[in-house]
């Protein structure tokens, strides 16, 4: 089994921490992450019915996309950010002309100097629900397949890379002397004709693992810091999401987590949940990897990260878009409205399909709609009790009763902290 050939390779050559090695010194370099823009090029539509209908199916802000990756942009090359790194879900649902506009808004950053660097989410490739939007009906347009995406996103971590998957469109780069950028691709999208769409789980598939595991395990990887950054989750950032939430975390993440551990990497950036968490999970033997999780772009708080990476000790902050050209004002509250009421709106239609009273359903939703923003937001505070049921039906009641874990699980914030923390490399401690 190759998840576990790399413990066993590691236990027979004396020491698990071995394998984590001492990466080389004088590491100095500053990063941004940005995750799920869903970038939605404005000339597929932005107005009529069928734009409005598609608009109120969730809490994103689409029709903003444009907007708030140029305000990225300009915050990315107001930094001193030297690398930007995306994990996934980079276009609305993967039409070929938001892959080119996404990638107009990227070549200015390359231009400017910084080194980009993306994979797929599961939004981005085959993707059969790849639509304009400019009158009462939506309309297909073309979208891409694995070979289209790595042309188009070639100066964006594709061309440069050091190793190449040949059957997924994972690499690893080295931007700079002594850090390796290992971008994987755990997308689901392999399809026997171009109008399927891609799987919103994602998995990590045996010869990939294989791929890796030959790169990690040699002595030149011994001495890199590796930074890997993937779309889904590779940890849980709540209790229970798995069970209830289970295509947002790969597949066998438990296995998986342990293995990448075991290969020497101790920092995981994500995407996928919409939400800005950090997570962490240790072994008895001493190994560690954090989970860092960064909330879509176009989703409230749209933030960005900022990364500093000096020698052992790396460092994230979180920052957030205030403004755009469109709404100097408000526009936190416009996004925090707009996740609370989205996924309230959800809520509220599964309660009643349950044959919850719409007046019920309605209360539960409200509270569950603005428990979800708050864990976007993250750092949430402790909430008990995490609903309140005052004056419920006994069926509303037993409906909470029953996904008791998972709210539970939403309302209570994991360790470490979920925006701004500062972790040693090598032993797993932060603060």
């Amino acid at each position: 089994m190759v998840f576990t050939s790399a413990l066993l390779s590691l236990l027979i050559s004396g020491a698990l921490v071995s394998a984590q090695g001492s990466p080389e010194p004088g590491l100095d370099v500053s990063m941004a992450v940005i995750s799920d823009p869903h970038y939605y090029d404005p000339g597929l539509g932005t107005s009529g019915k069928s734009f409005k209908t598609d608009l109120n199916s969730d809490g994103k802000l689409i029709r903003e996309s444009h907007e708030l990756m140029e305000a990225a942009t300009h915050n990315i090359l107001s930094s001193n950010a030297s690398i930007l790194l995306i994990p996934g879900d980079l276009t609305k649902d993967g039409a070929l002309k938001s892959h080119i506009g996404m990638a107009s808004h990227l070549r200015k950053l390359k231009e400017r100097g910084v080194k980009v660097f993306v994979v797929p989410g599961n939004h981005d490739v085959n993707n059969g629900k790849s639509y304009s939007f400019k009158g009462d009906r939506p309309e297909r347009v073309p979208n891409v397949d694995p070979a289209r995406f790595s042309e188009i996103y070639g100066p964006y971590g594709y061309d440069e890379a050091i190793f190449r998957d040949s059957g997924s469109l994972s690499y690893v780069s080295e931007p700079v002397d002594g850090l390796w950028v290992i971008g994987l691709d755990a997308c689901i999208y392999t399809c026997n004709d171009s109008i399927c769409y891609s799987l919103t789980g994602g998995a990590l598939g045996k010869k990939q693992r294989q791929w890796l595991e030959s790169i990690l395990l040699t002595e030149e990887a011994a001495k890199k810091t590796k930074v890997v950054f993937m779309h889904h989750g590779i940890l849980e950032h709540f209790k229970t999401q798995n069970r209830y939430f289970g295509e947002y975390v790969v597949k066998d993440h438990k296995k998986l987590s342990r293995w990448l551990a075991s290969l020497g990497v101790q920092t995981v950036f994500t995407g996928h949940y919409h939400a800005d968490d950090i997570t962490l999970h240790e072994w008895n033997d001493g190994s560690f990897l954090f989970d860092i999780e960064t909330g879509s772009l176009i989703t409230y708080p749209c933030p960005i990260r900022k990364i500093t990476i000096r020698g052992d000790s790396m460092v994230i902050n979180t920052e957030h878009i205030l403004t755009i050209p469109s709404m100097e004002k408000g526009l936190q509250e416009y996004a925090r409205m707009s996740v609370s009421q989205g996924a309230s709106k959800l809520a509220s239609k599964t309660m009643m399909n349950w044959k919850l009273n719409p007046e019920d359903a309605n209360y539960l939703a409200f509270q569950l709609g603005t428990l979800f923003s708050e864990h976007c937001l993250g750092d949430e505070a402790a909430r008990n009790p995490a609903i309140r049921v005052d004056g419920v039906s006994i069926w509303g009641r037993l409906m909470i009763l029953f996904r008791k874990r998972f709210i539970r699980g939403l309302a209570n914030d994991l360790p470490p902290a979920d925006n701004n923390l500062t972790i040693h490399l090598q032993t797993g401690e932060y603060y």
